[in-house]
């Protein structure tokens, strides 16, 4: 069985002084292992280090650590996620925006993330682009079935409704 990174409370309980250096440390080295996978967010973190059991007074000084240190940053991981979602994943603006709020992206830094990318792609010629490579998979079906799937299909993917059927509409001609 794999070791905890923290040691438990009855263990802290019977040490002085050091074991508020002790939490940190240990937490700083927890969350830049973490860090190395993938970037990740002051939310992913704050919740990696309390599920593992560091006290909530070494959370927020690790926080402040990395964060001086720059390896977290949430405007930067906002708008890194957004961009690549966007662009490698082609996902649309509310798709994005339910992620980045999944992942602990405050409102405000989100929408602006969104701004900031989308403001730069056009949305109908990448809901297209994901509708042709989705097409094939409905060449055996009425023109009337392909349509309503295909629009589901880019709905579930972040595309407003609108922008969907216009781009169905295009595609699959009645």
């Amino acid at each position: 069985m794999k070791s905890r990174v923290f040691p438990s409370n009855d263990t802290l309980a019977g040490r002085n002084g050091s074991e508020g250096r002790d939490w940190v440390s240990k937490g700083v080295d927890r969350a830049l292992r973490l860090l190395e996978k993938r970037p990740r967010t002051k939310h992913e973190i704050r919740m990696k280090l309390f599920n593992a059991g560091c006290p909530q007074d070494a959370i927020v000084r690790v926080l402040e650590r990395l964060e001086q240190l720059g390896y977290i940053d949430d405007v930067r991981f906002a708008r890194d996620w957004a961009q690549e979602r966007a662009e490698l994943k082609g996902l649309g603006k509310r798709r994005v925006r339910f992620e980045l709020l999944s992942k602990g992206i405050a409102s405000e830094l989100a929408d602006q993330a969104i701004y900031d990318v989308f403001s730069t792609i056009d949305e109908d010629d990448m809901a297209r682009r994901v509708a042709e490579r989705r097409l094939p998979c409905y060449r055996d079906l009425d023109p009337v079935t392909k349509r309503r799937r295909l629009v589901l299909y880019l709905a579930r993917r972040g595309f407003d409704f609108s922008t969907a059927e216009r781009v169905v509409q295009e595609l699959v001609p009645l």
